[in-house]
C-alpha cells in the first residue's frame, strides 16, 4: 500500500471515530435533558395532584354552604309564611329604582 491510500484510510477512520464520539456526546446531552424534563413533569404532576385535592376540598365546602343556604331559605320562607309577609317581587324593586 502506498502512502496516499493509507492517508485516505486514516482520514476515513478518523471521520468515523469523530462522528461516533460526536453522536455519543449528543446522546448524553439528550439523555440529561430527558431526565431533567422527567423530573419536572413528576414535580408538576405532584403539584397538580395537590391542587386537585385542594379543589376537591373547596368543592366539598361549597356544597356544604349551598346546602346550608338551601336550609336557610326554607326556614325564611316558613317564617315569612307564618308572619304572612312576602318579599317584594324583583320586577317591583326594579321599577322603583
Amino acid at each position: 500500500m502506498d502512502g496516499a491510500l493509507l492517508g485516505m484510510i486514516a482520514a476515513v477512520l478518523a471521520a468515523v471515530l469523530a462522528s461516533g464520539f460526536d453522536q455519543r456526546r449528543e446522546n448524553a446531552k439528550t439523555r440529561d435533558t430527558i431526565q431533567l424534563l422527567s423530573t419536572q413533569v413528576a414535580a408538576l404532576t405532584t403539584t397538580s395532584t395537590a391542587h386537585g385535592q385542594q379543589l376537591t376540598g373547596i368543592q366539598e365546602q361549597l356544597d356544604g354552604i349551598n346546602a346550608s343556604l338551601g336550609n336557610t331559605r326554607e326556614r325564611l320562607a316558613r317564617i315569612e309564611g307564618h308572619l304572612r309577609i312576602h318579599p317584594p317581587d324583583p320586577d317591583e324593586t326594579e321599577a322603583t329604582t
